[in-house]
């Protein structure tokens, strides 16, 4: 075991707790969270800081996982849901690349960068004719999602989730 990191079996247990319980929040509360016309995603928010915390490939597989949890709550473009998180895991686990991984700068990257991909490729995949509408819903879940990623980022990592991270590509 690495020091100041839990056993690898132990943090999938935790973050799918985490993902379970927040589809259950946003199956139960979803549609009572609503802040100015914007929606947070809790899912999103789990995967984004869970896949920033543990690297792109398991970012790949718990994006896939909250994808179909999801996805189960509303079935409507299925395939889309799964492929759009799967995305976001991935492209979200390579940020401790190019940020260093203790810079306090990672957690709202970690959910602009999920929101924005999740957001972006379910729009590509399955467009809406509304447009504008759209934009103004994905700036605010945009926003939303950001500020719920920094307390969840900062709640895994003191339930030490995360795996020993490798320098970035510009830390000196």
């Amino acid at each position: 075991m690495k020091p100041g990191v839990l056993p690898a079996p132990v943090q999938y247990l935790v973050v799918a707790g985490f993902l379970i319980v927040s589809v259950l929040v946003e199956g139960r509360w979803g549609h009572q969270l609503v802040f100015h016309g914007a929606r947070p995603d809790p899912c999103v928010v789990v995967v984004g800081a869970s896949a920033s915390l543990l690297g792109w490939r398991r970012g790949a597989v718990f994006g896939l996982i909250g994808g179909l949890l999801s996805a189960a709550l509303v079935p409507v473009n299925f395939g889309t849901q799964i492929i759009s998180y799967t995305l976001g895991g991935v492209i979200t686990g390579w940020i401790p690349v190019f940020i260093a991984a203790d810079s306090p700068a990672i957690s709202p990257v970690a959910g602009i960068v999920c929101t924005a991909t999740v957001g972006i490729s379910s729009m590509l995949m399955a467009p809406s004719h509304h447009l504008h509408v759209w934009a103004l819903h994905f700036v605010g879940e945009l926003v939303l999602n950001t500020v719920l990623t920094i307390p969840i980022f900062y709640l895994l990592r003191f339930l030490r989730i995360g795996i020993k991270q490798r320098p970035s590509l510009f830390s000196t």
